[in-house]
């Protein structure tokens, strides 16, 4: 993963980094067109949905997995939930099932691999997902002093909240 970025030179925070094909000039339409490329050329069978959004404080990239050939959500297994869980395993065993009913799972972007609702492929495509909008993205935030400043916000998903997730074969 770090081979995608680079320490962002003149930077305002001391984590500030920048993806190997970060330029300053391409818009965030042209990323998504980008993304969408590189989506379609590694994973041909399935469709996603990459959205952009534009407002006063920035912009944002939406990509959601919406329909493939192999099912992106695990089987609910009360054993394959961590320890210290906010709610019973019970609990999560049922949100879980619910998750897949739906057909609708916001992804974590920083924990895709810890992310036990997903299967192996789920967490494959996720992750090659959020590799090809890192590559084009900056971030030289620092929430700890309240300064936030980075190309687009990323927001990844299987499914979304009012269409979910279909499985082809």
């Amino acid at each position: 993963m770090e081979t995608l970025k680079t320490e962002r030179p003149n930077g305002y925070t001391q984590g500030a980094w920048q993806g190997k094909m970060y330029d300053r000039n391409l818009s965030i339409k042209e990323i998504a067109e980008r993304v969408r490329h590189f989506a379609k050329k590694q994973y041909p069978a399935c469709k996603f949905s990459i959205t952009t959004q534009s407002y006063s404080g920035g912009q944002s990239m939406h990509v959601a997995l919406m329909s493939a050939p192999f099912d992106p959500f695990a089987t609910p297994d009360i054993n394959a939930i961590p320890h210290g869980r906010h709610n019973t395993p019970e609990q999560e065993v049922e949100y879980w099932a619910n998750t897949i009913n739906r057909g609708h799972h916001q992804v974590n972007q920083y924990y895709i691999a810890d992310d036990f609702r997903l299967s192996a492929e789920g967490k494959a495509c996720m992750q090659f997902v959020k590799n090809a909008m890192t590559v084009y993205n900056y971030d030289d935030s620092d929430s700890q002093i309240d300064y936030f400043n980075t190309n687009f916000y990323s927001h990844i998903a299987v499914g979304k909240w009012d269409k979910p997730f279909t499985l082809t074969k």
